[in-house]
């Protein structure tokens, strides 16, 4: 079926079958990405889906994170291949899978809040970094944005709706981004994706090359500090933030936090949500040269993460039951 006929009567696809080999996929341990210590307090050894992650946290900074940690092209490989099956279940969008989804309120929501903060210039482009199906230049078009909308987005699928039924200018990855897009975004967003990147400071400074005089960078992340379950830790998280790293983070990166806050997104867990204003002069290459210095080492989150990890014996024994009986993983 083409993407551009599929409508609020496409039923979403069967769901995928969970195929990862978590355990023979290649992993590296590598420093911190945001203060660069190689010293790491471990947290906990189980996940949601039981693939034996480690979270660990770092006595540098205190920034919570996957160590050791799928290598680039192990998790290449996961999100072309695997990643839909793990989270959502389809192969490709549609209608009524946002619907399913409760991604128009939650992106509804989204612009509203980025029209009361005053970042949207409809003489600029917006870029939103991880864009999905594009439901929220959806709602920015609802919401009367008018500007030129780009997205990057890795599932061809998810991809193409974006752009066919959006009206985006869409790329893969954030290395193909091309040139005619630095210097016209007036404002990038990176909605629940900068947990997902191998490294958030560097991943930041290049998008500050793609900003308009006077842009702004949008991150919203889930809090950390709010976590409450198993359900918090899984493999395509690979940092957890805190009001405080997420501070640092975006500090790090060359970057001036004008607003950090916490909030309840519909349909989402607890989350953090920043916007930061372009601070150092950006390289051709779009990479800032802000200097390393020292943190203050923020704990938050921590202890929730080791009383979740006491729920390792308990857990172990319901996916034992469940294997007996021939049910379903699913979340734990």
């Amino acid at each position: 079926m083409s993407l551009g006929l599929m409508g609020a009567g496409h039923v979403p696809a069967p769901v995928i079958a969970r195929t990862f080999d978590y355990a023979a996929a290649a992993k590296e341990s590598v420093a911190c990405a945001l203060c660069g210590q190689v010293a790491f307090q471990p947290l906990a050894s189980i996940d949601r889906y039981g693939m034996g992650l480690a979270t660990v946290g770092c006595l540098g900074c205190g920034l919570v994170q996957t160590r050791p940690r799928l290598t680039a092209a192990s998790f290449d490989a996961f999100y072309r291949n695997d990643y839909r099956a793990y989270y959502q279940g389809v192969v490709e969008p549609s209608e009524g899978y946002v619907r399913q989804m409760k991604k128009g309120a939650r992106l509804d929501a989204t612009v509203a809040f980025l029209q009361g903060a005053g970042v949207l210039d409809d003489a600029l482009a917006m870029l939103d970094v991880g864009c999905s199906e594009g439901t929220l230049f959806k709602a920015l078009r609802g919401g009367g944005f008018t500007g030129p909308l780009l997205g990057v987005e890795p599932n061809d699928a998810f991809r193409a709706y974006a752009s066919e039924q959006h009206g985006a200018d869409t790329v893969a990855s954030e290395a193909a981004m091309p040139a005619r897009w630095r210097g016209k975004v007036g404002l990038v967003s990176m909605i629940h994706v900068l947990e997902h990147v191998a490294d958030p400071v560097a991943t930041l400074s290049r998008l500050t090359g793609f900003l308009a005089p006077g842009g702004h960078i949008y991150v919203d992340v889930p809090d950390v500090g709010a976590y409450s379950s198993l359900n918090d830790l899984h493999v395509a998280h690979v940092y957890h933030f805190s009001q405080a790293t997420l501070r640092q983070t975006l500090e790090a990166a060359g970057l001036s936090v004008v607003r950090l806050e916490a909030h309840r997104p519909p349909g989402h867990p607890p989350s953090l949500r920043a916007i930061a204003a372009g601070g150092l002069s950006a390289a051709p290459n779009g990479s800032v040269a802000a200097p390393r210095r020292a943190f203050a080492c923020d704990r938050t989150g921590w202890s929730t993460i080791r009383i979740i990890n006491r729920q390792r014996f308990r857990l172990a024994v319901k996916r034992g039951l469940r294997r007996l009986r021939g049910r379903p993983e699913g979340r734990a």
